[in-house]
């Protein structure tokens, strides 16, 4: 997973170019001495100062230390550095690994802009955190790359590498490859001890006027970054979403004026208590209906939320991830699988219409209709309230869907 020799060197120090002591005695900020590119160096020949069977220190002639954690899937990489015989203190490090030309790349993180590219491939991104913040790229063979940072975090995504750059508090780095997404997912969720107990979720956020479409890139951007549990508020057109979702998520307009924000519902609350919190001071059918919709799905909750605490599967992926041959699929950033058997394509207008979409090669049935389809392009009436869904017709959850459809036909 990771080469490095001096002839072709692979991990790289960041020193601080000299006059950076006198820039701070003489007043400069920190933030303009962070703006000054670093100097690089590649890093030498190493010594081995501990090898055990599933971890190594390498220790570098620049006051640089390596500490290796290893297993069959995943390698983690922990840099510590003292003052070199210049007394210059590492600032920065950056690592660099092949890359496969024909790959795509999906993620960033919370902290990245998903709202310009699905596809990360031959990208260039810069984030930023003054507090501790991960990112994650994750690839459609299963291989995957994460930094932990404060600072300046830098990705290069050329053809045939990937270059990360931490310009600020040195990272941890891990990376992972598996022969599949879904076991990608899992060690994934092992690195980062989030899977195998309780899910902790994360609330996607919205802004005034972003489109549907833009969202739902942030949503499948946080899910390829390792994020397991995503709530989506059930405001407007996001309603649609949220009822075909792991939490339900109610802004009370009272509260937000007095500064408490937002209510979540999750799968724990019953129908009674969740149809009533989404009619209290609403006159919107189509939230009434998409809470009563996510309310009826209680068992399906609880099943694909077992299957992030037990395997590290996220609950809201990209159906590519569960059709990985599937190439095309791959592309898209219009629709998401809720856990393995519900496929949801959003409406990304106010008004209906026809809805095209890519089922994946399954046998598949119309939420609304109870139409069967096979794999391929499918075109569908949507309209808000009753958005482009399918489920599995081999799911262990099919008789609970059709009740559902017929329940929520009458409302």
């Amino acid at each position: 997973m990771l080469r490095h020799a001096s002839a072709s060197p692979a991990l790289y120090a960041g020193m601080s170019k000299p006059g950076t002591a006198k820039a701070k005695s003489e007043g400069l900020s920190d933030a303009a001495i962070a703006a000054n590119p670093l100097k690089w160096k590649a890093l030498g020949a190493c010594t081995v100062a501990n090898e055990g069977a599933d971890s190594s220190v390498l220790r570098f002639d620049d006051g640089l230390s390596l500490k290796l954690e290893y297993s069959s899937q995943v390698l983690r990489l922990f840099i510590s550095s003292a003052p070199n015989s210049a007394g210059q203190t590492l600032q920065g490090f950056r690592l660099q690994v092949n890359a496969d030309p024909h790959e795509k790349l999906y993620g960033l993180g919370p902290c990245g802009d998903s709202s310009v590219h699905h596809d990360v491939k031959k990208t260039k991104a810069t984030l930023r955190s003054s507090l501790p913040a991960v990112s994650t790229v994750f690839a459609n063979s299963g291989a995957w790359l994460r930094a932990w940072f404060s600072g300046q975090l830098s990705w290069h995504f050329d053809a045939g590498k990937t270059v990360v750059e931490v310009n600020g508090v040195l990272p941890e780095l891990a990376m992972g490859f598996s022969p599949s997404p879904l076991e990608g997912f899992s060690a994934l969720a092992g690195c980062s001890n989030q899977g195998g107990g309780e899910a902790v979720p994360l609330i996607l956020e919205t802004a005034d006027g972003e489109s549907v479409q833009v969202l739902l890139r942030k949503l499948l951007s946080l899910s390829f970054s390792g994020e397991g549990v995503i709530g989506i508020p059930a405001k407007g057109a996001l309603a649609d979403m949220a009822a075909f979702s792991p939490l339900f998520i109610l802004e009370n307009r009272a509260q937000s004026e007095a500064g408490s924000g937002r209510k979540v519902l999750d799968f724990g609350a019953d129908s009674a208590e969740l149809a009533a919190a989404a009619s209290k001071g609403s006159t919107s059918r189509q939230l009434q209906r998409a809470a009563t919709i996510f309310s009826s799905l209680k068992p399906y909750h609880e099943y694909c939320r077992q299957r992030w605490e037990v395997w590290g599967w996220p609950t809201i992926v990209q159906p590519a991830v569960y059709y990985p041959a599937d190439e095309l699929l791959w592309d898209r950033d219009d629709e998401y699988l809720y856990g393995p058997d519900l496929l949801v394509a959003p409406l990304d207008a106010s008004q209906g219409g026809p809805r095209q979409l890519l089922l994946p090669d399954d046998e598949w049935i119309h939420f609304w209709t109870s139409r069967r389809y096979g794999g391929g392009v499918a075109v569908v009436d949507a309209q808000p309230g009753r958005p482009a869904v399918f489920y599995r017709g081999k799911s262990e959850f099919a008789r609970l869907f059709d009740t559902i459809r017929q329940m929520a036909t009458r409302l």
